[in-house]
């Protein structure tokens, strides 16, 4: 048998090369790691993490504004990065990246006339989808380690809304449509709304976890002269408060 003393053969080669390459990969490990505690991590120069949140449009309404359903199915979701440079053990600095979606949950009673065209429907929602990009200034406070720890942020956010809709339903007599008991209508790219927002954000996080507040500074609608015979639209609700998850990221070969 010429098999076994050629397996031998490759052990030993295996061996002798590992017990070479050890050290080197130690160190190149250890640098490596070194380097990005150094300047990457939750309480460090530099750090990225994505973010993942959920919010409730609060049902606030004044006498010209338009009114939402109270059962919280008028709700903000965003995803995305979010960039942070520490300046000391107090500030920070940051920039955010995200997609976000509005979902307004309108009431019949009082947008019949506006939406509707003298038709009543059983639900009716307003939904924008839209890519943002927001700064914020962080204050931490007490001691966090290589931690977030517990910080305050000031926000600002510009949203730019590349989809809008309106989808409206109605349940309808199923002997009377070819034996359909709902009638869904869906308009799409709304000329009658605006595709910047701009909004204020104040977060208060501990680590993975923060709560947020969202004060809309811009309006929805604008005038058109083919829309609600040229108008002011009542305007929706403007506050949302939610909460919001981080997941840590920390990336590799990042030079000095």
């Amino acid at each position: 048998m010429k098999i076994r003393p050629m397996l031998y053969f490759i052990l030993i080669l295996w061996a002798t090369s590992s017990i070479g390459q050890q050290p080197v990969l130690e160190k190149n490990v250890r640098e490596q790691l070194k380097r990005n505690d150094d300047n990457w991590g939750p309480n460090t120069q530099h750090f990225l993490s994505g973010q993942l949140g959920y919010g409730i449009i609060l049902p606030i309404n004044t006498n010209d504004s338009m009114a939402i359903r109270d059962n919280q199915s008028s709700n903000h979701w965003h995803l995305g990065w979010r960039y942070k440079l520490k300046l000391n053990n107090t500030f920070a600095l940051g920039m955010d990246v995200q997609y976000q979606r509005q979902q307004f949950r309108i009431k019949q009673n009082k947008t019949l006339s506006i939406f509707s065209e003298g038709v009543e429907y059983d639900k009716q929602r307003l939904i924008f989808n839209a890519a943002g990009l927001g700064t914020y200034l962080r204050l931490n406070f007490g001691k966090r380690g290589n931690r977030l720890g517990h910080y305050l942020d000031v926000a600002g956010e510009m949203n730019y809304v590349f989809a809008s809709r309106l989808k409206s339903q109605k349940k309808v007599d199923a002997t009377q449509n070819n034996g359909s008991e709902k009638v869904t209508l869906i308009q799409s790219d709304l000329n009658y709304t605006r595709s910047i927002q701009s909004f204020a954000v104040i977060r208060s996080g501990w680590d993975k976890i923060a709560i947020f507040a969202k004060y809309r500074f811009s309006d929805i609608f604008i005038r058109s002269n083919d829309f609600y015979q040229n108008q002011p639209i009542p305007e929706l609700p403007i506050i949302t408060v939610g909460i919001e998850f981080s997941n840590w990221y920390v990336p590799y070969n990042t030079q000095r």
